[in-house]
């Protein structure tokens, strides 16, 4: 609910229409209420009013008729019903972030997101995940993503798009997949401070999982491709602990005891990043002043990670859009369009680095 409440009042308007329309409270050629009608139901002014009339406009499911005022299209364009099932318990957060960025366009071209939030995934859960599914035109697979779950939403049928990195393994080569270029991600955050003048640079990730190997992979060579490998030869990689409690803790514990300290971290995971930053400062170590702080980010923004954090960030909401995109397109067609897509890092400045002698 508190999601909603935070949506414009006008979508509000839009939303409750649109649902009497799909109801069929209002069918084809009924007159939608006055203006002055829905006002008062709503308790909003003339220009919310006039805004929420035309994104259903925009849409096709009302027109405006010369004397009559707006009425409900004979024949509003079908809607692609889309399923995002939300694995794990860290993703909602970010992603109603995301998602309110391309809301406008998503409805314009006629595609409705359902969400289901899969906290823990288990025979029981799967099993009603598969039911959920094939009640989509297509499901948009992101979170904590396993191999499991993308191979059991595929055995349904219904066309799938994996957006990001599986944990576990390879995303299967018949399922759809649009991810954040890992690579360039982490070469792009390694120019940047070095340009900034850091040559010890040290990486802290998370747990031992093939996302992270990656991570750890992409950071090797992209050390040794821009001449960083003896900054980070003697600098210990740091594997996050799994209780979240701990994670800040250990990290201000592993750079103390090191005997040549990094002049920055690149940390995997923004939110990770922000309370490491946090619990620095309530031990007396300043960032950026003590030590450079820079996130690979999956997306977050303020207030769910701290202002100014500088980071390199794969715009979830550029994927979503896209992978919706994919799946109407692959909606009743008779051959469907297997993609395959890494979509470029965007850089994030921010207070959290600074520069540094060479």
């Amino acid at each position: 609910m508190a999601v909603a409440a935070a949506l414009p009042r006008y979508r509000h308007i839009a939303d409750s229409l649109r649902e009497e329309i799909r109801a069929g409270a209002l069918a084809p050629g009924m007159r939608v209420p006055s203006y002055r009608a829905l006002m008062e139901t709503h308790s909003v002014t003339m220009a919310t009013v006039r805004q929420a009339i035309s994104s259903l406009q925009v849409e096709g499911i009302i027109q405006s008729v010369p004397g009559v005022g707006c009425i409900v299209s004979d024949a509003p364009a079908k809607w692609i019903s889309i399923g995002v099932p939300v694995l794990g318990y860290g993703a909602t957060g970010y992603l109603f972030d995301e998602l309110s960025l391309v809301h406008e366009e998503l409805a314009a071209e006629r595609c409705d997101l359902v969400l289901r939030f899969v906290p823990v995934v288990d025979e029981a859960s799967l099993a009603n995940l598969a039911l959920w599914a094939q009640r989509r035109d297509g499901v948009m697979i992101t979170g904590r993503i396993s191999v499991r779950v993308i191979q059991t939403l595929a055995a349904t049928g219904v066309p799938a798009v994996v957006l990001g990195e599986p944990l576990d393994g390879e995303c299967p080569a018949d399922v759809s997949f649009i991810s954040a270029d890992v690579p360039g991600k982490v070469q792009t955050a390694l120019t940047r401070l070095i340009g900034m003048g850091h040559r010890r640079i040290g990486l802290v990730s998370g747990s031992a999982t093939r996302y992270y190997e990656m991570v750890s992979r992409c950071f090797q060579e992209a050390a040794r491709t821009l001449g960083l490998a003896e900054g980070i030869a003697g600098l210990p990689e740091l594997l996050l602990p799994r209780d979240r409690e701990c994670r800040a803790e250990a990290v201000r514990r592993w750079y103390l005891g090191l005997v040549e300290r990094p002049t920055a971290l690149l940390v995997e995971g923004s939110t990770v990043a922000s309370a490491i930053i946090e619990h620095f400062a309530r031990r007396g170590l300043r960032v950026p002043e003590d030590l450079s702080v820079a996130a690979i980010s999956g997306g977050e923004r303020p207030p769910r990670i701290i202002e100014g954090l500088a980071r390199v960030e794969g715009r979830i909401h550029v994927m979503l859009q896209r992978g919706a995109r994919v799946l109407a397109g692959n909606a009743g067609a008779a051959r469907r369009t297997v993609v395959r897509e890494q979509l470029p890092a965007q850089w994030i400045p921010g207070t959290t680095c600074r520069e540094v002698a060479s």
